[in-house]
């Protein structure tokens, strides 16, 4: 990963362009910018159309974190009715789990991704040497 730093920082603008940059040639990625917490603190949601099923986005993840009244900190505050998850702070994850169909949400303030499986049925995944390929 030269062409960008190795981890997140605490600014969802900054992050937000560090993605925009990197995946320039993936029409299929999804940013979905939302409000969540009481108050309200800027997330934003991404994943690939071609992997997630878009349903149950909104149905798991978008309107339950839409209804959140408590104070959203930190990623680790986030209680979704998902399975697997996991946090990282180093951008080689989020772009190696975002090809592998997973889901990430980044939160204003905090430089932890949050990333959970919503995908469709059966397990498909990018092939990230493809992608590389194409910078």
């Amino acid at each position: 990963m030269n062409s960008i730093q190795q981890t997140l920082t605490h600014s969802l603008d900054m992050n937000e362009q560090t993605l925009r940059d990197y995946f320039t040639k993936t029409p299929d990625l999804i940013y979905c910018h939302i409000w969540i917490g009481e108050p309200k603190k800027r997330a934003l949601l991404v994943y690939l159309n071609t992997l997630v099923d878009k349903n149950s986005i909104n149905n798991n993840i978008i309107d339950p974190l839409l209804f959140e009244t408590k104070q959203i900190e930190e990623t680790t505050d986030i209680q979704l009715p998902i399975g697997s998850k996991s946090y990282t702070t180093k951008w080689e994850h989020v772009i190696q789990h975002v090809f592998q169909g997973e889901t990430a949400l980044l939160l204003d303030g905090d430089n932890r991704v949050l990333l959970f499986w919503i995908h469709k049925d059966g397990r498909n995944e990018r092939s990230l040497n493809r992608k590389l390929n194409h910078r």
